[in-house]
């Protein structure tokens, strides 16, 4: 396994790139924003993302060829490569693969023996990565006890607080020192100032109820929610299949693709006969084509997707393979407000192969970090269209407020 890092002006992006370059068979391993005081930030290079990818040696031969325009040197026939200084960067290492030499220089080599000496021996490369993430971040969290530079006053308090209730920390900082800088005199604006205009910032990136707009559109409306293992999706479906906004329950469908999820099949037996919604379950998308024929009167068809990680073998090429019989009108990502912020950068780096439309938050009743959504609607550049906190599914329940000054 290689791994390579490439930047974009966002996720999606720096994937399309990494494939252009690597394949379609790369694994996204780590994806951070890059720090607007990184020299390489630019529009375009706004997100660095880390990929993984098995290199072989006819495939190398192949990707050097594609990937570069070659010409004929007049003076001495050699092939000359004609590359961008993003597809120059890479050519050393491809170059190295095809003559199995190293692709640093022995200094290099003997600079990287000893960085790696200092992580645990024996370790697979990607718990490697991994611990060399927890030693950077660690030396992160040491720096930042210092007073952030150019804050001032109760900025510094604000954008404390924004950490404390989980937005991250490049973000915090972003938004803090954006609004200090539209007061002449950082004195000039008192704490609740500070705080309505951060949160007046956030307004994009705040989770708000859209179901409306979900359903709205000509013909059949086919909704797709994909996530990880025991993220809520199924709950979150039962929760807008009686949604205010919803068609009466006899004209909406819920299919459910999650052949591995026994209790989720039972609750969604027991919501079917209570509400007179009706569930089917199929596990081979050869059976689709005759369940649609049936479904055709149906306004709304809310799909389910198997409770699965994206990092499964092959999981996200099945489920292209569904939704290309499917043709879902609209794919949402459902994050748990309670994973880890990297982690869901990771499950959403992988499921935007699906092009998504959405993000859904659930569980917001069960986290002290609320404001992890904020970062996450901001780096996947994904409204988020829907928020549920608790078990209600009967749609009465109040909607998700997000207010990370609140006491």
């Amino acid at each position: 396994m290689k791994y390579e890092q490439i930047t974009g002006r966002s996720l999606h992006d720096a994937m399309a790139r990494a494939k252009t370059l690597l394949g379609d068979d790369i694994i996204l391993m780590e994806s951070k924003a890059v720090s607007p005081d990184d020299p390489n930030y630019n529009e375009d290079c706004t997100i660095r993302i880390t990929v993984g990818v098995e290199i072989k040696e006819e495939a190398i031969q192949k990707k050097v060829m594609d990937a570069y325009k070659w010409h004929v040197n007049e003076a001495g026939g050699a092939q000359v490569p004609e590359v961008s200084p993003e597809k120059l960067a890479f050519q050393p290492i491809l170059q190295a693969n095809l003559r199995k030499e190293p692709a640093y220089p022995v200094e290099q080599q003997h600079q990287h023996h000893q960085q790696d000496q200092q992580l645990q021996p024996g370790l697979e490369p990607k718990h490697e990565i991994k611990q060399l993430r927890r030693k950077i971040d660690g030396l992160y969290n040491l720096l930042s006890t210092v007073i952030q530079p150019g804050l001032q006053g109760n900025y510094v308090s604000a954008y404390e607080t924004l950490i404390t209730r989980g937005v991250d920390k490049k973000d915090a900082l972003e938004f803090t020192a954006r609004v200090q800088g539209r007061f002449p005199d950082y004195k000039s604006a008192s704490e609740i100032d500070i705080r309505q205009a951060i949160q007046s910032d956030f307004y994009p990136f705040t989770p708000r109820d859209r179901v409306s707009e979900m359903l709205r559109g000509e013909g059949q409306r086919i909704l797709a929610f994909v996530g990880s293992p025991g993220v809520g999706k199924t709950t979150t479906i039962m929760k807008i299949a009686l949604h205010d906004a919803m068609v009466p329950p006899e004209s909406v469908g819920i299919l459910s693709l999650d052949v591995y999820g026994i209790g989720a099949g039972k609750a969604l037996e027991a919501f079917s006969r209570l509400t007179g919604v009706a569930v089917e379950t199929v596990s081979d998308r050869a059976a689709l084509p005759e369940l649609m024929q049936r479904w055709y009167k149906k306004q709304v068809i809310l799909v389910d997707t198997a409770g699965r990680s994206p990092n499964f073998p092959n999981y996200i090429r099945d489920l292209s393979r569904m939704f290309s019989i499917l043709q879902p009108s609209n794919t949402y990502i459902v994050f748990d407000m309670r994973s880890d912020l990297e982690d869901m950068f990771l499950s959403g780096g992988r499921f935007s192969e699906l092009r998504p439309s959405g993000i859904i938050a659930t569980k917001f009743d069960e986290t002290e970090r609320p404001g992890k959504v904020i970062s996450l609607s901001k780096g996947l550049e994904l409204p988020v269209v829907f928020a549920t906190a608790g078990q209600d599914v009967t749609g009465k329940s109040d909607p998700v407020k997000l207010n990370l000054f609140a006491e």
